[in-house]
């Protein structure tokens, strides 16, 4: 009986440590090599995901994991996968922290891009008047754009019989030596819409547009209309630039080509602004 109650600190002290379990670390440590497998996984191996988490579980003594392959993935891509393997009762809130962070960092991102882009925007649409202004004459020496008709067909602009799919409006005009310079294409209607097409290089005569917002439920459809000319009230376009790979003989000095084949920019990408030199279409100025 003695040697029974010497013993018995040390039978109690071996309850004590088994009703206490795996250590923090033992534990932490299971859950880091857990996540090591999961992250490891295939893309398309949700069942292994799941089988691996609750094998884990298991081993911590936690209950079986009952959720989809798609919150363990969430979880991975948080770095919250340990928390998730571990159960801990905080992994929710955790989650959500995460995903408001993300929200916040993108909301932010976002706002930088728009005052980066504004301040690009600003900095262009000054070179652009800039090289307007500077290369004026040299532009009201070209014969502008001669407006001939409009029509639903491409085909019309070339004199020859439609084969093609017809468009809700094309503006046919006459190139005359405008081929090669980019514009800016302005077509105000009736009703009160604007079309505007930018960084439009003229090589083709005609300039599609395809349709145009009659109020703020309908769109009209302009091959059914009677007259074209009822609907639209102006074309103009708007001189942003020149590509010398199609220019055509025109009446300027190689001097003054030179110094117009070096636009500021490429393509000018605001298609909602109207900007360079204008030169009215329709009706004939």
């Amino acid at each position: 009986m003695k040697k029974l109650l010497a013993l018995l600190p040390l039978v109690m002290t071996l309850i004590f440590i088994t009703s206490c379990g795996k250590t923090p670390e033992k534990k932490a440590e299971i859950a880091i090599i857990s996540c090591n497998i999961l992250e490891a996984s295939p893309v398309d191996d949700a069942s292994g995901r799941i089988r691996e988490i609750n094998r884990a579980r298991e081993e911590l003594s936690e209950e079986p994991f009952l959720g989809k392959d798609d919150e363990i993935t969430e979880a991975i891509n948080y770095d919250l996968c340990k928390e998730l393997v571990l159960n801990d009762e905080l992994y929710e809130e955790s989650l959500q922290a995460a995903i408001e962070q993300e929200i916040i960092a993108e909301i932010e991102s976002r706002e930088a891009e728009r005052i980066t882009w504004g301040e690009e925007r600003e900095y262009e649409l000054e070179i652009i008047k800039e090289w307007a202004e500077e290369n004026k004459e040299k532009l009201e020496k070209i014969i502008p754009l001669k407006f001939i008709e409009f029509a639903n067909f491409e085909d019309e602009c070339l004199w020859r019989n439609p084969v093609t799919d017809g468009h809700p409006l094309v503006i046919c005009y006459e190139i005359n030596n405008f081929a090669g310079f980019v514009v800016t294409w302005e077509v105000k209607f009736q009703n009160g819409y604007t079309h505007i097409y930018s960084a439009d290089t003229i090589i083709l005569p005609y300039h599609v547009v395809y349709d145009f917002h009659l109020d703020d439920k309908t769109i009209i459809d302009l091959k059914s209309a009677n007259s074209l000319e009822d609907h639209v009230d102006e074309v103009n376009i708007y001189v942003t630039g020149i590509d010398t790979e199609y220019m055509e003989n025109n009446n300027l000095l190689p001097s003054e080509i030179r110094a117009l084949s070096n636009p500021p920019f490429d393509a000018y990408d605001y298609i909602s602004e109207t900007i360079g030199i204008k030169y009215q279409i329709y009706p004939s100025p």
